[in-house]
């Protein structure tokens, strides 16, 4: 299920219209680079967690502080950084989604998951509520991330993806079905 996007196909192409609309318009120069869902990893209670990662493509540091990441268009500040929280410039920052909301040393843990089922969006706001980035989400699957390469357009799948890191190019845009 491909969540929807507005003024455009409900499909992988739509997104990338979408994306290439917003990211032209995005001059705070964060992102959101990648998802991961249903992810095998386990943190130190042996619970498993997905992930969102943060990029800054600005030259300088900015302070994160009420920047804040959902899965819920109406709820866009759903989960916020905690008042100090930064990322340096050319950064990539992770968000633990646990279900819990912590921060151990500068590890932050949102209070929400993420369903492998799509028909979602992730978003990025500012402090002040003005939405800078979204990823539509369709369907996920384990040990999988999603996200974008900054040398292609659109979404991708990435099956070894490589966290606090860029991207390749050599992402998937789907997904075969099992014959």
């Amino acid at each position: 299920m491909f969540p929807p996007t507005p003024g455009q196909p409900n499909t992988s192409g739509g997104a990338a219209i979408i994306d290439a609309q917003l990211t032209a318009s995005n001059t705070h120069g964060l992102y959101i680079s990648e998802i991961m869902t249903s992810t095998n990893e386990t943190d130190l209670s042996s619970a498993s967690y997905d992930w969102i990662e943060i990029y800054n493509s600005s030259p300088g540091m900015i302070d994160l502080s009420g920047y804040a990441l959902s899965d819920d268009s109406n709820r866009p500040r759903k989960w916020q950084f905690p008042s100090g929280a930064t990322i340096g410039a050319g950064e990539y920052k992770i968000v633990f989604l646990t279900g819990e909301n912590t921060t151990v040393n500068g590890t932050y843990c949102a209070d929400f998951r993420l369903s492998k089922d799509g028909g979602y969006q992730v978003l990025l706001s500012t402090p002040q509520g003005e939405l800078i980035d979204r990823i539509p989400v369709g369907s996920q699957f384990a040990n999988i991330s999603y996200g974008r390469s900054y040398s292609v357009s659109g979404f991708r799948y990435y099956p070894d993806p490589p966290p606090k890191a860029a991207n390749s190019s050599a992402g998937y845009a789907g997904r075969a079905e099992e014959a």
